[in-house]
This record gives C-alpha cells, structure tokens and sequence, in this order.
C-alpha cells in the first residue's frame, strides 16, 4: 500500500512523503523522476513518486543471494552492477546499462575468476568506474578500479585500491599514496601520501584527502591537477574524556573546496556522547564547521548541489530516535540555511540521501512495513556562481544566475561588484520559463592577485560569489620543431595565462649550451597572450639536447631542443 501526504514548510520549501514497499534507495533522473530497486527489480516513479513500471532486468542465474550495486548517469540511464551468488558459476559481475523506459542499451560481462565488485559510479560525461576486490591468495585481496566509456567499452583497469569519481577527474588509491587520471585513463600523476581516511575529486581537476591527526583535529590536504599540495588544518572543541573522530565523509563544492560531516566519539557523565560535526575547507582559505544534533545510531549523510550542501544526521533525544535534514551554504563561512525535521508516521531511520533536478532533496529510509521517501522542493533565487575558474584578468568570464523552479513571468536580478577590476551590468533579466540566465563580467588586469566579489539580489534574497583576480603570469615555454639540424631554426613559443597588460609582458630567456642561441628576452604585446621568437642553433658533430629557460615574475617554464649533426 502506498501513503502520501502533502507538507509546507519556510524558507519557500515544500515537501511529500510516501510510505512504498522495498528498499529506500532512490536516484533521480534529470526530468525529475526517479529510480528505486526493490531486488531483483527496478521501478521507475514520477516527480510526484507514483509508479511509472516496474521491470526485471538482472542476468541470468541472479538472485537476491547476489550481489546488485546501481547508479544513474548525467543523462538518465539507469547504470546495473550485478554478481552472481559466491560459488556459482558465470561471469564475475556483469554491468547492465538501460534506459528511461527500461530497455537494455548493452551489457558487459567480465571475465575472470575470484573478482569480486565492490561498487559501481559516473562521472559528469556518463562515464562508468567500477571497483573490484580480487582475491590474489585465499582471503587476501587487492582492489581495481575499471572505467568504461558511455558505449560501454573498456577504457583501463588499474590494480591499487578504491577508485574515487570527482567532478572532473578520478583517482585510486595505492598501496603508499594516490593516482590521479586524466579522462583517457592516463595517469596525471602518482603521490606519497599520510594513510587518509576520506577522500573526494574536487570541481577543479584536483582531490581532497581527509586524514584524522588526533582526538580532535584532523587534516585536509589538497592536491591540484598539478600536483602542488595545500593542507588546512580543523582542530575541534574539546570533548570530555574523548576517544577520537570517525566516519568522516567529504563531497566537492564550487571553487575546488569540500564539505564534509565526522563524528567525535567523547563520554559525558559515564555515557557515550557522539557529537556530529559538519565543516566546509577550501584550499587556502581555511576551514569553519558547525555542530549539529549529537548523533544517534546511524552515520550522517552528505551531498552537494545548487552551491549548497545536504546532510542528514539522526539524534536520540528523550530516547526518541529523530531524523533531520539540513542544509547549508557551501561557501567557505557559509551559514546554515533550514532544517527540518523527517516525517515518518511512524519509527523510521533514514540512510538515504539524494539530490535531483530543480532544487530536489530527498531523504528515505527503511520501516518494517516497507520505506518512507520524503522529497523537499526548494523554490525561488538559487544562487549565482562563476561558471570558469580561469580568472587572469584581462578578459571576460561569465557567472551563472540560478533559480529553483521556473516562473511564468521574467524576474528581474540587481547586480554590483565590490571592485573596479570586476565589471558587471546593473541588472540581468531571467525570462519566464528559465532557470537562469549567464551573465558577463569583465575581469581588468591586475598587477597582484585580487579577490573580487558580485552580488546578486532578487525578492529581498541576496546572493554572493567571490573571484580571485589573477595577475597574468608564464604558462608555456616550446619550441617547433622540437629537434634541427645543427645550423637550422626552430621557433619559440611562449604562452600566457591571460593576456598581457598595457605595455606588454616581459620575458626573460635564457640557453643552457653555446649550441642554441636565444635573444635575452621577448615582450608579450599588451592584448596578447602569445610571443614567438627565434632560435638560431650552431653545427655540432654529435647529437646534443639544450634546455631553454623563460622566466618572468618568479615563474619558469623550460623546454628541451634536439640539435643533430
């Protein structure tokens, strides 16, 4: 029997809760549908949660003594991971993806023995990773991660251990570090890294790791696609009789940050009190946290979306076991937005968290008449957000204004900037039937990074994003062709990250061999980006390499030239 009722609550949210059969897991589609499995079947359900169909996809010989892992990619499909029961005989997982309807778009069927699959998830191209533990010697394992592309064709398998999904890139962790991939499964890079303890790609390119120092600090360290490490430190109030942290988790926010919850273990007049924390962290610029309702007996969730951050915590209070949604700003010293408490119509404990399209929240858990699903629908002036974080000034970049849900009328947006090297129009206008519009803001040269504000104000709601105003600095050192014949040219390239400021951009250049002859600098044009010089090189009786060095502002890029007799 399915139950549902109907609730309003502030701060412009409202609110469904339907009590359905099986399990409480849901993942929304971008129409706002969603799918719910109850093994071995799928059910697809409207917006409004009423059953659309419900089908029985599973390989043969599956049961629900197997094993069933499922996702959704960016387009709707629904992504299957199923394993046949321990012992019997078949392919050691087979992934399934179908569509909005059901119906089978391919399979794959991995081939094998004692492989295991630990988890199945997307990336934002409708990529598939899939993690394996793989039994090398009896009850011994070692874990590998498998990304297929969208047509469901192997792209790499790599033996370490867990592979992470971030918004851009993935990464594995390995027996004394992490590997980080590109999107063609190419190692960016590999690192020695502290044993972590949570981990998440970051919307930049890079990943956070969450490592516990002691009882009540614990260090998050950011990695760029680059390589280059930050580290910020939170250090907790002091808990009576503490025994630690544990079950810390971390999701990817705007701007290459991270939000995340952990829970501090501590006794309070000889009875455990576990106090739940949740904390945002952005690279170079700190950390803050808040602390939520002390926990219960279930471990927080956490998810992000629309520049927010979700977290679901359940508390015991008056030996009443409660669930409460809340959310935050994702920005770094970002407040608490609502919280409401979960409605059940009965004891439930809610272990599901989710974020659909349109501003949707949706929490769900089990009851021992079946699940409860209860989805939150925010509505009005979402947000506004710098869709680039390529910031050198001297060139325009856009912000993307937001709303929730769309309007039969145009809404009008006021826009200002707290600094003169930031430009924005006055105003931007959200036609009817939008979610929003982008709008251009002039970033000026600068001679020293700058932090830069817009503001954006709708209904008597005020909206904030921060741009750091990057001064141009030397991206690129190259030479074409790469390798000549002792007495031939090659072509220098230099390359900017932005474009040069009124009376150009000096370079300084320099050759580490008589072989290769540079000028002793090159000017970037004001307006331009890119500089090309010549190299002059000299006969040689055997073959030498010269590295080549361009310098400017405490930056140096280097290149390598090939000079053959």
């Amino acid at each position: 029997m399915v139950m549902a009722m109907s609730l309003t609550f502030a701060h412009g949210v409202t609110s469904w809760v339907k009590h359905v059969p099986g399990r409480p897991e849901i993942k929304f589609r971008p129409d706002g549908s969603f799918f719910k499995p109850d093994d071995p079947d799928i059910e697809l359900r409207n917006a409004s949660g009423n059953l659309i169909w419900r089908r029985s996809l599973p390989p043969s010989g599956y049961t629900r003594r197997g094993y069933f892992e499922w996702c959704v990619d960016p387009q709707g499909n629904l992504l299957m991971l199923y394993a046949l029961p321990y012992g019997e005989s078949g392919p050691p997982f087979t992934l399934i993806k179908a569509d909005g309807n059901g119906n089978v778009i391919w399979r794959y069927e991995a081939s094998g023995t004692q492989i295991y699959p630990s988890r199945v998830e997307t990336d934002s191209k409708g990529n598939i990773f899939v993690t394996t533990a793989n039994e090398v010697l009896p009850e011994q394992f070692v874990y590998e991660g498998w990304k297929f592309n969208p047509l469901g064709e192997l792209i790499f398998r790599s033996v370490g251990g867990f592979l992470y999904v971030g918004p851009r890139n993935a990464f594995q962790a390995t027996s004394g570090g992490v590997r980080l991939f590109g999107q063609t499964g190419e190692t960016i890079w590999e690192k020695p890294v502290r044993r972590f303890h949570a981990g998440a790609g970051t919307s930049d390119g890079g990943i956070a790791l969450l490592s516990i120092v002691d009882v009540r600090t614990f260090a998050i360290e950011f990695l760029s696609e680059q390589g280059a490490s930050i580290t910020e430190r939170v250090r907790l109030p002091e808990a009576p009789e503490s025994e630690g942290m544990h079950a810390p988790k971390l999701v990817a926010v705007q701007g290459g940050g991270v939000a995340g919850v952990i829970i501090q273990r501590a006794y309070e007049n000889f009875q455990p009190l576990d106090r739940v924390f949740y904390f945002v962290a952005k690279p170079g610029q700190g950390a803050v946290f808040h602390r939520l309702r002390d926990y219960g007996s279930f471990y927080p969730l956490i998810r992000s979306a629309f520049g927010q951050v979700y977290v679901v915590s359940d508390s015991l209070e008056d030996d009443t076991e409660k669930s409460y949604l809340y959310a935050f700003d994702a920005r770094i010293g970002g407040n608490k937005l609502w919280e409401f408490e979960l409605t059940s119509n009965g004891k439930a404990i809610f272990q599901w968290l989710e974020v659909g399209p349109y501003g949707t929240v949706a929490a769900s858990g089990m009851k021992s008449s079946g699940s409860v699903i209860q989805v939150f629908r925010q509505t009005g002036f979402r947000d506004i957000a710098f869709t680039s974080d390529d910031s050198v000034g001297g060139r325009t970049i856009n912000a993307a204004v937001s709303f929730f849900g769309k309007s039969p009328l145009n809404r009008t947006v006021l826009l200002s900037s707290s600094s003169l090297n930031l430009t924005v129009p006055p105003s931007t206008v959200v036609a009817a039937g939008r979610l929003q519009v982008t709008v251009p803001c002039v970033l000026s040269s600068v001679i020293s990074d700058e932090a830069a504000t817009i503001t954006a104000r709708c209904s008597g709601v005020a909206r904030t994003a921060t741009i750091m105003i990057k001064k141009t600095s030397l991206a690129f050192l190259g030479c074409a062709p790469s390798a000549v014949v002792g007495g031939a040219d090659s072509t220098g390239v230099i390359r900017l990250f932005g474009p040069a400021s009124a009376g150009g951009f000096v370079v300084k250049l320099l050759s580490d061999g008589s072989e290769a002859v540079v000028p002793v600098g090159a000017i970037v044009p004001a307006g331009s980006a890119v500089r090309r010089f010549t190299i002059r090189t000299l006969s040689v009786s055997k073959t030498v390499v010269r590295t080549l060095t361009a310098s400017a502002n405490g930056v140096s890029r280097t290149s390598s030239l090939t000079i053959r007799p």
